[in-house]
């Protein structure tokens, strides 16, 4: 899995975490696994989840592995 969005790096854009919680089809399999859900439609749905699950997506999606 990518550290980041394919289809954002292609665009030149700037990846918004908004982006990756709810949406990147890049992290759906570990949105699923994790949260739940493959997408969320409100940011305050993913509150809903709980902190432990929520820790293990941050930790599943290895872009913090130097903190």
């Amino acid at each position: 899995m990518n550290a980041s969005c394919q289809s954002y790096m292609e665009e030149g854009k700037l990846q918004r975490s908004m982006h990756f919680l709810r949406h990147c089809p890049d992290f759906a399999r570990l949105r699923l696994k994790h949260l739940g859900n493959f997408t969320f439609g409100e940011p305050g749905d993913i509150a809903e989840t709980g902190i432990n699950r929520f820790n293990k997506f941050v930790i599943g999606l290895k872009r913090f592995v130097d903190f």
